[in-house]
């Protein structure tokens, strides 16, 4: 169990959190999808998947800047779940209906026919894009500090193509680093710090391709995506997203199930991994009954029964379990479940998936220079 941060030091936790993508990094590997499109060329796509691939994926997207190491703190605490996982990374393009074409041909060459999505920012944003022109792949959101439509000029994304590289890179850093002044919690100095680093390796075309989709003005349609398939997350300490932009997707699903959270500013991915990953977990058991059984609550989040209970509506009442003589065996209360309200319990309908597709080659992580496996 890791030690709690409240009495550690910025240094102490800083090399914590190094330490665990270490571990991250030892236990996954980087894969390459390779995407063919004449006459455009090669679109490379960047991948970490993990969990049984007959199941259902949930597929999470970074933040702006950000590559695809940034929920190593997730992963990890996930890594006994049985269910499957995929974060990626697009390659660079320059707006978003190329970035809607070509993860429809990521999809296509994985062979996933309908997925799960867990997105940031920048993430939330682009699958809310996808969703309008493909609504029925999407089985549920999960959106962290999201929001559906920018604020920003056409020019202003222009004027990007002219800036040099390492400006935009420090675009990101500056505007992330700014989140410092607004918090004294040293995990969550620790983040910001940490995942700068992160940024400053990342390949200088997928940080212009990132300032050019967060510029380029585009709204979704939240008529397309059901509220009740809708997880909201967001901190409630800061974020350096348009707070308005993040309010109207708040307000825009207004039945949709919604979590604040005490603290994390823009990386709660990593100083909450443990709490977001509980949320995350209850939300797909709603979808599988398999998942029931794993839902273990950590002492540190007593009130993780108290906060569901308030997502839902007073007069929601416990599953009971229609008498029935072929009934599943998981009908009836799991004893982990007993303070959590019926919305979640309610029997999935059946999901399909494409067929499972062959192992593909593993690209070590500090790999930058690696191959698509052809």
């Amino acid at each position: 169990m890791k030690p709690s941060s409240n009495t550690e030091d910025f240094s102490t936790i800083f090399n914590r959190y190094t330490q665990r993508l270490a571990l991250f990094k030892s236990q996954t590997s980087i894969k390459r999808k390779v995407i063919d499109l004449e006459p455009h060329g090669d679109y490379i796509w960047n991948y970490i998947e993990i969990g049984p691939k007959n199941q259902l994926p949930i597929i999470f997207f970074p933040p702006a800047g950000c590559p695809l190491e940034i929920y190593y703190e997730m992963f990890l605490s996930m890594e006994n779940a049985d269910f499957r996982a995929i974060i990626v990374k697009n390659p660079p393009v320059e707006s978003h209906d190329e970035w809607i074409h070509i993860f429809s041909k990521f999809l296509e060459k994985k062979k996933i026919e309908r997925f799960h999505v867990f997105g940031t920012g920048l993430g939330a944003f682009l699958t809310l894009l996808y969703a309008r022109v493909h609504p029925q792949q999407i089985a549920s959101f999960v959106i962290l500090n999201g929001f559906a439509k920018n604020n920003n000029s056409e020019s202003s994304s222009l004027q990007l193509s002219f800036v040099p590289s390492f400006i935009q890179r420090r675009n990101f850093t500056g505007r992330y680093k700014s989140g410092s002044t607004q918090t004294t919690t040293p995990k969550i100095l620790a983040a910001i710090d940490f995942a700068c680093g992160l940024i400053s390796q990342v390949p200088k075309k997928e940080i212009g391709s990132d300032q050019t989709l967060m510029h380029r003005p585009a709204f979704a349609d939240l008529n397309m995506v059901p509220d009740e398939n809708v997880l909201l997350l967001r901190t409630n300490d800061f974020s350096t997203e348009d707070p308005k932009l993040l309010d109207s997707l708040w307000k825009g699903f207004t039945a949709a199930k919604k979590v604040d959270l005490k603290q994390g500013g823009d990386f709660a991915m990593i100083t909450e991994a443990d709490e977001i990953s509980m949320y995350l977990k209850v939300h797909l058991r709603k979808y599988s009954f398999e998942l029931l059984p794993q839902l273990n609550i950590d002492p540190k989040h007593a009130d993780l029964p108290t906060t569901l209970k308030s997502l839902g509506q007073e007069d929601d009442f416990l599953y009971e379990p229609t008498p029935s003589t072929d009934q599943h065996p998981l009908h009836g209360i799991h004893p982990a479940l007993m303070d959590i309200p019926a919305y979640y319990l309610e029997d999935p309908e059946p999901q399909e998936n494409g067929p499972v597709e062959d192992e593909e080659l593993d690209i070590d992580l500090e790999d930058d220079s690696g191959h698509d496996e052809g």
